[in-house]
């Protein structure tokens, strides 16, 4: 089964015998009202990276300077997560990169 969104997930295995491997901070969320069961992973799962891209159009571009930073201070609030300070990490040749967060 394909979902277009981890935040879907959790429905999609209520009341099945399907099973899903997702971060934590989601499990938590959706097991304080869905009855999921969550048990430890067993093996070792090297953290998630979520990165912000944009072409670099819009490197100068006062709404998206805007939003980038909107971001950026909302992912640093999260607790244990590294937020890289700048905004300049070039990916493919049309396209800005901004780390955001890590996940556990």
């Amino acid at each position: 089964m394909v979902a277009h969104s981890f935040d879907v997930v959790p429905h999609l295995i209520v009341g099945t015998n399907r099973i899903a491997t997702v971060a934590t901070r989601l499990a938590n969320k959706y097991a304080k009202f869905l009855p999921l069961k969550q048990i430890p992973l067993p093996v070792d799962v090297p953290p998630m990276t979520e990165v912000l891209q944009w072409h670099k159009y819009h490197d100068k571009d006062p709404a998206y300077i805007w939003l980038r930073g909107v971001l950026r201070d909302q992912a640093a609030k999260l607790p244990g997560r590294l937020i890289a300070r700048s905004n300049h990490h070039r990916q493919p040749e049309t396209t800005k990169s901004l780390p955001a967060s890590r996940n556990s």
